[in-house]
């Protein structure tokens, strides 16, 4: 259909990709997903690569920001501490990623478009940190949630359903250095940014 209608397919894949072993990733690092959901990823890829010219694949992991739904990471926890549900996250110490806002891969994906640019960028910010220290800063800006608790744990006590990379992330070579004047935001901006609106929301309301 892409190329009957002449568009460029943009295909957003992941970190899980890789084995996250030796993470974080640049764009041509050895390929060697480790569950289902990287494989087909992977092989998603690989169907637009062989199928198509003009495409993007953008790698990205961990996103946040604001959203209706509110069930990204961050989004989640910003949410407990504004509705002040007591609630203690058990969340792995040893899951390492390249957290990203999801307006810089708008920003991002607008810029590369507009370039005509073709083939696999990473996008990702400069922050790299595992869930307990992403929550721990988000927390930080929210000194009065006193109810909420973090307890480290492995991930191999976890249960989760699929192994996931633990040294994941992905490093933005190819984009940096096509863009070395494009700044991508950081978790501390964007909480920065997030809890001066609340409050100024909350005083207005008063």
């Amino acid at each position: 259909l892409a190329i009957k209608c002449g568009a460029r397919v943009v295909y957003i894949s992941t970190d899980y990709v890789f084995d996250g072993n030796s993470g974080p990733y640049q764009e041509n690092d050895t390929l060697n997903p480790i569950n289902v959901y990287g494989k087909h990823k992977l092989l998603a890829e690989q169907l637009v690569r062989s199928s198509l010219i003009d495409y993007l694949v953008l790698r990205v992991t961990n996103v946040y920001g604001d959203e209706a739904r509110g069930k990204n990471f961050v989004a989640r926890i910003i949410q407990h501490c504004q509705q002040k549900q007591p609630i203690c996250l058990k969340l792995p110490y040893d899951q390492f990623a390249t957290p990203i806002n999801a307006n810089d891969i708008a920003r991002a994906m607008f810029v590369l478009l507009s370039d005509k640019k073709t083939g696999i960028y990473h996008l990702a910010s400069t922050d790299y940190m595992n869930r307990v220290e992403l929550a721990r800063r988000t927390l930080s800006y929210f000194p009065d949630a006193e109810f909420m608790s973090i307890e480290p744990v492995d991930s191999t006590t976890m249960k989760q359903t699929a192994t996931r990379p633990l040294v994941g992330g992905l490093l933005k070579v190819k984009f940096a250095t096509e863009y070395p004047t494009f700044v991508f935001n950081s978790v501390d901006n964007y909480l920065s940014s997030t809890t001066k609106t609340s409050i100024s929301i909350l005083e207005n309301k008063t």
